[in-house]
């Protein structure tokens, strides 16, 4: 791999990629009962409440709506070949139950570990392996429709995460080749264009299913590599054992980081848990022992419920939750078949119906799903930097979910401690800001206010409420708990805390207030005698009449020491009420300086501002218009945030595309620009912009309708310094 070629795949693990999904299907419930019909053979039974039933009857009368079987291509004793899959594919299609196909590709069981070929395609070519790869999943899908029991999803390979059919479509390790990979993926192309074309009015959807539930980098690891070679498939598939595979909260922050970045609808297709650890026949348990701490439950009946409905909740309450299957449920002690699963199924060693059986009837629907996720308000007062923001000011969260970052929360937006981050703060007129995030319930939620203004004169950069020992960048720790609007914060433009509050003046309900602040250290009050020195000096507004400017309105400021040991903090501020019926009006004023023992000094032109219909504004200026002084002003050294000096690409929204998508990058000072569209071989394919540009912030559109779909790199030259970022086109 070229150097520029790696340069591009880092870069890809950091994007996040959204489009559309191919089909959308009804939340599945579901268990993989391929061992049922060997169960019933070998006399294995089950029962409510005493009363023998069909193991499928009592499935779908607890809410279940979908089969999985999984289908090998010559096994030794019959069973999961083709016959005894279509035997249970009718027998579900019979009830109802939609039916969700596993291929293996494979005589047996086929994971992360063992993805032998069958031993009738042993010795073939590639060539010959991939035709065969065709003609044998067409002729499945003809078989499954001939017979009426045509599957609503096809699993393409079983947990594929280290490849399939090995050693000719083998990824992973030694095999992390772009050989291997091109290997793979057009095996995995070849089955998925069998399933289309033998099923071409489009009703089934091809899923990739890999073993990472709780590994969000080894799933993009495998999932941006499949991307890469073009693979089409409709859904994600993955298992999820929490002894194995972590925590909820890993999962959780799989499930929405994987369909934030793809797109795709995500179907957990294995998962179980203990209900005990006791063994009740001579076959060893495949789970035997537990920490309780890791896996989050006790191995209990109850404990094995309240993992199931948890995940349930998890799963239909997140953006492209798909829907859960257990993995064979069914599987308990029989006469003549050994169980290494029997404490992991849903049924007790008597094969009596345990209560985790009920959890997706009980767990939690859609309507509540705020059991999962929380409104957190954030409100910002920003009236003590001091520089003018307007409205359209830039202000970002920065932060991390469970020291997570980035953190993609469950509406999409990416948040992050550069300026990665997508949740901006919305005006609320003058200095006041407000940000909504969706976080999930349970979790820690750290963040700081970012301002490129503050960042510029080199205040604080929006670390909130100070350092300590403990939080050595000064951020804010918040546990979720529910839906909640933060204690009012105030953006900390300097060292130490000091509440400000979110409305500093009486609300009057016939009049509308205007808050009036100045920073008086700057180059053109110093040149009119004011005196950082002398904290005797005020300043006042002075309200003119447009008719009569003689008839003016005295208006005194005081001085705002937030910090009492820092005299150089010069901010002086007071509020004015307006008659209601004025609101509209132009207002002229100016701003006075007032020695001590002197007469007023009034700076030489007069401002204007249009009266606000809300007394949630606050309109104030540096002093003359002119740049503060740097040597006192901020009453010690500057600190720049070092992410704004970086140039780069922060974000190609979106990604994949078809076919237009918007770059935005970021200047650390004005430069001259070259933005360049390039192929894979390192092709100059066309030149998005060619200038000098400012400082700040830009954004550009690609518009590529007339590109073939594929991989494309875009550089973003600025001076000396180079940022290269990975897009893909879809047609």
């Amino acid at each position: 791999m070229s150097h520029f070629m790696k340069i591009s795949f880092f870069l890809l693990c950091s994007v996040h990629i959204i489009f559309p999904i191919r089909a959308q299907i009804p939340y599945l419930i579901g268990g993989d009962l391929s061992f049922l019909h060997r169960i019933e053979n070998k006399g294995g039974g089950f029962r409510e409440n005493g009363v023998t039933n069909d193991a499928l009857e009592i499935f779908r009368e607890h809410g279940y709506n979908t089969i999985r079987l999984r289908l090998w291509h010559t096994p030794p004793d019959g069973y999961s070949g083709l016959d005894t899959t279509l035997y249970l594919a009718k027998r579900a299609k019979n009830l109802g139950f939609r039916f969700l196909l596993d291929i293996h590709y494979s005589d047996t069981w086929a994971d992360p570990g063992k993805q032998y070929k069958p031993r009738a395609w042993e010795g073939f070519s590639f060539p010959a392996l991939v035709d065969s790869v065709y003609h044998y999943t067409y002729r499945l899908m003809t078989v499954f429709k001939s017979e009426g029991v045509l599957p609503e999803i096809v699993q393409v390979g079983n947990e594929i995460t280290t490849g399939m059919l090995w050693p000719d479509g083998r990824v992973g390790g030694e095999y992390d080749t772009p050989a291997q990979w091109v290997k793979f993926g057009q095996l995995l192309k070849t089955a998925i264009r069998a399933i289309r074309e033998a099923v071409p009015e489009d009703s089934v959807r091809a899923m990739i299913h890999i073993d990472r539930g709780g590994d969000y980098r080894g799933s993009v690891w495998f999932f941006d590599n499949l991307f890469q070679q073009g693979v089409d498939f409709d859904l994600i598939g993955l298992s999820y054992y929490p002894f194995w595979h972590g925590s909820m909260d890993r999962f959780q922050y799989n499930l929405e980081h994987l369909y934030s970045r793809y797109g795709k609808g995500i179907v957990v297709v294995e998962t179980a848990y203990p209900w005990t650890l006791q063994n009740f026949d001579a076959t060893a348990n495949l789970v035997s022992n537990l920490d309780e701490s890791k896996a989050g439950y006790p191995p209990t009946p109850e404990g094995q419920r309240r993992f199931l409905q948890d995940l349930n909740g998890v799963v239909k309450c997140a953006k492209g939750g798909g829907g859960i299957v257990y993995w064979e449920p069914e599987y308990v002690v029989s006469p003549g078949f050994g169980s290494v699963w029997e404490n992991m199924a849903l049924f007790d060693q008597t094969g009596e119906v345990l209560p985790a059986l009920d959890a997706f009837q009980t767990g939690d629907s859609l309507d509540t799903c705020p059991r999962f996720y929380a409104r957190v308000t954030l409100l910002l007062n920003a009236a003590s930097i001091p520089d003018t923001v307007g409205p359209d000011g830039l202000f970002q969260i920065r932060g991390a979910v469970n020291a997570r970052s980035p953190f993609t929360l469950s509406d999409g937006t990416v948040l992050d401690w550069s300026e990665v981050s997508e949740v901006k703060l919305h005006s609320r007129g003058g200095d006041y800001f407000t940000a909504t995030l969706m976080v999930p319930v349970g979790r820690e939620l750290q963040f700081k206010f970012w301002s490129q203004a503050a960042n510029r004169l080199g205040l604080n950069s929006g670390w909130d409420l100070g350092e300590t020992n403990d939080h050595p960048h000064g951020d804010t720790f918040v546990r979720v708990n529910g839906d909640t609007i933060l204690p009012l914060h105030f953006f900390n433009a300097l060292d130490g805390r000091k509440p400000y509050d979110w409305r500093p003046w009486t609300p009057k309900p016939d009049s509308l207030a205007v808050w009036f602040r100045v920073f008086l250290h700057t180059e053109a009050a110093v040149a009119q005698g004011y005196d950082p020195a002398d904290n005797r000096q005020r300043v006042s507004v002075w309200l003119l009449p447009a008719d009569e400017p003689a008839d003016t309105l005295r208006i005194p400021l005081e001085r705002e020491n937030y910090n009492p040991n820092l005299t150089s903090y010069h901010l002086f501020s007071g509020v004015e009420y307006f008659p209601l019926e004025t609101v509209g009006e132009e207002q002229f004023y100016l701003f006075a300086l007032e020695g001590h023992g002197s007469e007023a000094s009034f700076l030489n032109s007069a401002r204007v501002f249009q009266i606000p219909a809300g007394d949630t504004t606050l309109h104030w200026v540096y002093y003359g218009n002119s740049s503060p002084v740097q040597t006192t002003a901020l009453g010690g050294e500057k600190r720049a945030d070092s992410s704004f000096q970086r140039v780069g690409i922060l974000s190609v929204y979106p990604n994949p595309f078809n076919p237009t998508t918007t770059v935005r990058f970021s200047l650390p000072r004005s430069s001259f620009v070259r933005l360049e569209v390039f192929n894979p071989l390192g092709q100059l394919l066309e030149v998005l912009v060619e200038k000098r540009m400012p400082s700040g912030f830009h954004q550009v559109q690609f518009q590529a309708s007339g590109f073939p779909a594929g991989v494309y790199f875009l550089r973003l030259s600025a001076g000396n310094r180079h940022s290269v970022h990975k897009i893909l086109l879809l047609k």
